[in-house]
């Protein structure tokens, strides 16, 4: 028992410390790079980076980092345009469920924090597993919907990321 708790002591300072290791500006910098090379998801990114970039010192890499997030954000604008355009055929079949589907819209565009949008009770559409899965995803991956010309138009949220990091 006793080799039980010091091997599980051990392994817990050797976690910590690894931990403190890889909170440094340029391990964060290259986990972004492979992160955005790899093509993966905006909203996995942007968890990274939330529990990660407070970390980070230097404010011109915490501008490039937010800077590419952008970037990254903008090419895939259309392919998260498609996916709550197929949902929204899907699902939104009637005018009380449109309306609903607004309201949680503008409920989500006055949230200013990745976790407040983590947090958020949908309670709108609290009926529609589909639409709010579809709603979370968009907002965590750093983009925000926009009522335009009577359609759902989606945009990067800057605001999300600046708010946040650029302190």
């Amino acid at each position: 028992m006793k080799k039980i708790i010091i091997i599980f002591t051990l392994i817990v300072i050797f976690i910590n410390i690894n931990i403190n290791v890889f909170c440094n500006d340029s391990y964060i910098n290259n986990k972004l790079n492979k992160f955005i090379e790899n093509d993966i998801e905006s909203k996995y990114i942007i968890a990274y980076i939330d529990h990660n970039l407070v970390n980070i010192d230097d404010i011109t890499i915490k501008e490039s980092i937010i800077e590419r997030i952008v970037d990254y954000n903008e090419v895939k604008l259309n392919f998260y345009q498609l996916e709550f355009d197929k949902m929204y055929k899907k699902n939104v079949r009637n005018m009380q469920t449109k309306q609903n589907l607004k309201s949680e819209i503008n409920i989500l565009n006055d949230v200013n924090t990745y976790n407040n949008i983590c947090m958020h009770r949908f309670n709108f559409i609290d009926n529609k597993p589909d639409i709010v899965k579809s709603l979370k995803d968009i907002y965590l991956s750093g983009y925000k919907i926009v009522l335009k010309d009577n359609k759902f138009k989606l945009k990067v949220n800057q605001e999300i990321l600046e708010l946040k990091y650029k302190k």
